[in-house]
């Protein structure tokens, strides 16, 4: 189906200087010019918001651009309008606020909410000479992004607000001390693991699925069973853990077999509770593929109820999603879950 895209500007008022501490005062007056002015100075920028997806045929919109400029006064202008990029907003503690980061960090905030079916670009004027454009590596699901934010640990997206030094006080906080050799790099090491541990909030789904939806004729269900996911209680910040059953029935569109794996691992990658991770798998399966239904089963584990509270070792929680004919079609469900609850086929 041909894809629309629609676009909505916000503007907004903010100061700056653009200095890089690593360097000489001499090198950053070279570099940046007037804008490494140490008494600030400031922009009327302009935000172009693009979206681009298939119409919706209830509503005729690709996204309701109030909607549209509501999330981007939520999440981009109340924390800009008026302020000191380098004093008063937490994002560019450790980034220079050039545009070109300025739009990074909008296009970040906007990705995690808009919806994920639908592709984002992003342009920011900081004068009317001079523009930044932001988008995902290919803004469509048929085209693969460079793979290394998802296959690589090692490269997460970067996260402007560093909190070591805060794991630093909860040490403290909790009687320990914090100086003591083998607590020394602690909370670096806490940082980087809860970085690792919750890189699906950079991660989406189209940039995962890559080019891996192919044309098929195939209508029989197709399961990924045994799942392996691990993701953190939002509640305790403690780890739950446990086995996916992800199935769809097609209809003209089949996934790549490891993407279902990978889409799960963008949400359970997050805090998370468990209903809320079974319904997410479900919803983007079915926004991808638009299949004739879809079926999630999770079985996992939880931290926050054998390591404290109740301190139940064997509980396991089992929770499902279902769309389409898997909810619809008694024998479809029936299939579905037998499947999902039969013993292991491999180890």
């Amino acid at each position: 189906m041909p894809r629309c895209a629609v676009t909505r500007r916000v503007h907004f008022n903010a100061a700056h200087r653009l200095f890089n501490p690593r360097f000489s005062e001499e090198w950053n007056r070279t570099t940046f010019g007037e804008c490494n002015n140490p008494n600030f100075h400031g922009h009327n920028y302009e935000l172009e918001l693009t979206v681009e997806g298939e119409i919706d045929p209830d509503t005729g919109y690709v996204m309701d651009l109030n909607k549209l400029k509501e999330l981007a006064q939520e999440r981009l202008i109340r924390h800009l309008d008026h302020k000191n990029l380098n004093l008063d907003v937490p994002w560019f503690k450790t980034l220079i606020p050039t545009s070109e980061n300025i739009a990074l960090v909008c296009w970040r905030e906007l990705r995690s909410v808009v919806p994920a079916q639908l592709a984002l670009r992003l342009r920011l004027w900081e004068t009317p000479a001079t523009m930044s454009t932001m988008k995902a590596p290919k803004d469509s699901v048929s085209a693969r992004p460079p793979r290394t934010r998802i296959t690589h640990s090692e490269m997460p997206a970067p996260n402007p607000q560093p909190f070591a030094d805060t794991v630093r006080d909860i040490l403290a906080a909790l009687g320990e001390d914090p100086g003591r050799e083998g607590l020394l790099k602690t909370p670096e090491r806490v940082e980087a693991s809860l970085r690792f541990l919750t890189q699906g909030y950079w991660m989406t789904v189209q940039e995962v699925i890559g080019d891996a939806v192919f044309e098929a004729t195939h209508q029989s269900m197709i399961m990924v069973r045994d799942i392996e996911l691990y993701s953190l209680c939002e509640h305790h910040l403690l780890p739950f853990f446990g086995r996916a059953h992800v199935a769809y029935i097609a209809d003209g569109k089949i996934l790549g077999l490891s993407k279902v794996a990978r889409v799960v691992d963008v949400f359970a990658r997050r805090l998370q509770v468990q209903e809320r991770l079974t319904d997410q798998i479900a919803d983007a399966i079915m926004d991808v593929l638009k299949p004739t239904g879809v079926g999630v089963v999770i079985e996992a584990a939880h931290f926050c109820m054998m390591m404290r509270g109740v301190e139940k070792q064997n509980s396991r929680t089992v929770t499902s999603a279902l769309r389409g004919i898997f909810r619809d079609d008694s024998k479809t469900r029936d299939e579905f879950l037998r499947l999902a609850h039969a013993g292991r086929i491999a180890e």
